[in-house]
């Protein structure tokens, strides 16, 4: 089992950018382990928690993700990276694994909604789930604990790292006590077999971060609050989704980039 100070915790509502995060940091050489949502397959009945934990603080090598991670070269680092709601029943032994400061990634809800639906449509599965899979209850309950303890974290908008890499990573790994080089922004594509997401027939929601070669500008418009349905309460979800986004984005953790002084003074 990995050390807690050697141990990342990434968690994120879906479609908020997470993955693409994870790949961003395994590619820094004090990490060569990875726990890739070791929670999705509890909700599913294919493992139990407590293996699922296991599993979380076990880790895989990352040597067949990334180029010079042979074991035994390196530290021991491992990244967990889970989505908020499947790590919600177990937040709390998840933060007993990690001694660094816990990272939140997040996304305009609206984007990260529509993009579920999306990619539930490719599958061929009813676009319409209920408001706790989108992730952000269990989001803002999160933060609200670490707040309340005194428990470092950070919030990173994956809509900014995506549309300005240069400032908003260097603050990403600052943010977890890692130093930063620019070699660490790009990266090679993999194979679904070789991510090892576990998930099967669910493996196209990672095509994107699968097929990456470093962090693209953002692709997604952001869609009209009106235009999400009614049906099962989702419109009104995101309205509130909305409000939890503008005060986590307001949160003094919240990184943001360092505004540039004009050149006129």
């Amino acid at each position: 089992m990995t050390s807690p100070q050697n141990t990342l915790l990434v968690l994120s509502p879906p479609r908020s950018c997470s993955t693409l995060i994870a790949r961003m940091l395994w590619q820094h050489p004090a990490l060569t382990r990875y726990a890739m949502e070791p929670f999705d397959a509890v909700g599913t009945g294919e493992v139990s928690s407590e293996d699922a934990l296991r599993a979380a603080a076990t880790g895989r090598p990352l040597s067949a993700l990334v180029d010079g991670k042979e074991c035994g070269s390196m530290g021991d680092g491992l990244l967990i990276k889970e989505i908020t709601y499947q790590a919600d029943p177990y937040f709390e032994a998840l933060l007993g694994l990690t001694a660094r400061p816990v990272l939140f990634a997040m996304r305009d809800p609206r984007m990260t909604v529509r993009s579920r639906m999306r990619k539930f449509r490719e599958g061929g599965l009813p676009a319409i789930f209920p408001t706790e899979e989108t992730g952000w209850r269990a989001l803002h309950r999160q933060v609200g604990v670490c707040a309340s303890r005194g428990i470092p974290y950070a919030l990173v908008d994956g809509t900014l790292l995506q549309s300005d890499p240069a400032r908003m990573a260097p603050l990403v790994f600052q943010a977890l006590n890692l130093d930063f080089s620019e070699s660490l922004l790009s990266w090679q594509p993999v194979t679904a077999a070789e991510f090892g997401v576990g998930q099967g027939a669910h493996d196209y929601f990672f095509d994107q971060a699968m097929d990456s070669r470093g962090i693209d500008p953002p692709r997604d418009e952001t869609p009209d609050l009106e235009s999400f349905p009614l049906e099962g309460g989702l419109r009104a979800h995101v309205r509130e989704c909305l409000q939890w986004y503008a005060e986590l984005s307001e949160d003094d953790h919240c990184l943001r980039p360092k505004v540039r002084a004009d050149a006129e003074g």
